[in-house]
């Protein structure tokens, strides 16, 4: 277990697992690749960035399914539950899901690709311009 960033030093029972900051970008980029389950839990949205950004490495997400009255953000319709990342709505099914996708490595790599083409289609640079622009033109 290794949970990025800062802040988690602060909880004495999580310090140990705490591995601070990456340093570089290839370092924040590997930790996404070396790890068999990413995990986002974010209690009141479901569209975090790291998702994109652990996507675009085409690394394997488990995300916490934020009950819709509580939710102010969904992620972005293109992200397909089941095909591009896993949901998972309590710390039961977080553990059910996690024995069952560390024993299937193959289905792991198969959704982050996913996550990944998904990533790349969706949130490339030339897509969101081109959103940008037209969204622009139609508005004038």
């Amino acid at each position: 277990l290794g949970i990025t960033g800062d802040n988690w030093k602060q909880y004495s029972h999580l310090k140990e697992y705490s591995l601070g900051y990456a340093e570089s970008r290839e370092d924040y980029q590997a930790r996404f690749l070396n790890n068999k389950i990413n995990l986002s839990i974010n209690p009141f949205a479901q569209h975090h960035p790291r998702i994109i950004e652990g996507g675009i490495c085409g690394a394997f997400f488990l995300i916490y399914e934020v009950p819709k009255e509580k939710s102010w953000c969904n992620i972005a319709e293109e992200l397909k539950p089941g095909r591009d990342f896993v949901f998972f709505s309590s710390p039961q099914d977080l553990l059910e899901k996690c024995k069952y996708y560390l024993q299937r490595p193959d289905l792991r790599k198969e959704i982050g690709q996913n996550l990944q083409k998904a990533v790349k289609e969706r949130f490339s640079y030339k897509r969101l311009c081109t959103d940008f622009i037209d969204g622009f033109r139609s508005s004038i």
